[in-house]
């Protein structure tokens, strides 16, 4: 093991319980990742860390797109599935866990980009909250496929103007949080980074929530300025 990655273990937040107020005193993520500076995506998913309940029996599942640059960095596991399938393979992760490991939780966590969930993974997605499946799914909203050029996505704001959309996109902006309310999924929540308490309290609810009872969807709003 590289000493980036046995620091990140060492220190981690693996077996214990961090807060908000003590970021920078422990490892959640290598410093080395290749975000952009200021990216607010990889200050939620650092936030996310602090917020997971049981760390230490967590397993991220993530595909192509900015995020999965950072998600691969973290202390906690995590399955890079094919661009549009990470609902369908976190269903059957979180099942397969339920059948191997009965007396002990296993949460499992789908984090992707607008454009992996509410595009090209929007069949997986859907059909994962009609199914009941326990498990969060946290879509990192920066409302544009950042990571291969600025073209607009569904979750695009009408009348933006991007770099591969020049004159404007000419549809409406996708209302994920009336579609999870449709598939009558338990816990629904649109947020920012703004609140850096709320987030972590936020994604540690979704989770226990998704363990107990269904799924769980947090859209958020993750600016990306390039």
């Amino acid at each position: 093991m590289t000493k980036e990655y046995r620091d990140l273990v060492e220190r981690g937040p693996y077996g214990k319980q961090k807060k908000v107020s003590e970021m920078g005193t422990f490892k959640e993520i290598i410093e080395e990742h290749p975000m952009c500076a200021g990216c607010a995506m990889t200050l939620f998913i650092r936030l996310t860390m602090i917020g997971l309940p049981n760390p230490e029996h967590t397993i991220l599942v993530g595909t192509a797109g900015c995020g999965r640059l950072a998600l691969s960095q973290t202390s906690i596991p995590f399955i890079y599935g094919n661009y549009g399938d990470t609902n369908a393979v976190a269903s059957g992760l979180k099942r397969g866990l339920e059948m191997r490991f009965p007396e002990q939780p296993k949460d499992v966590i789908v984090m992707a980009g607008d454009g992996g969930l509410a595009d090209i993974g929007f069949s997986t997605v859907m059909h994962s909250w009609f199914r009941k499946e326990k498990f969060t799914t946290i879509m990192l909203d920066n409302e544009v496929y950042g990571n291969t050029g600025g073209q607009e996505s569904g979750m695009t704001q009408r009348g933006a103007i991007l770099k591969m959309a020049p004159k404007g996109k000419k549809y409406e902006k996708m209302d994920m949080l009336g579609l999870a309310k449709t598939a009558n999924v338990p816990y629904i929540v649109r947020m920012t980074v703004t609140n850096p308490t709320r987030v972590a309290s936020v994604v540690r609810k979704a989770v226990l929530i998704a363990r107990e009872i269904g799924p769980t969807f947090i859209q958020a709003y993750t600016s990306c300025n390039i």
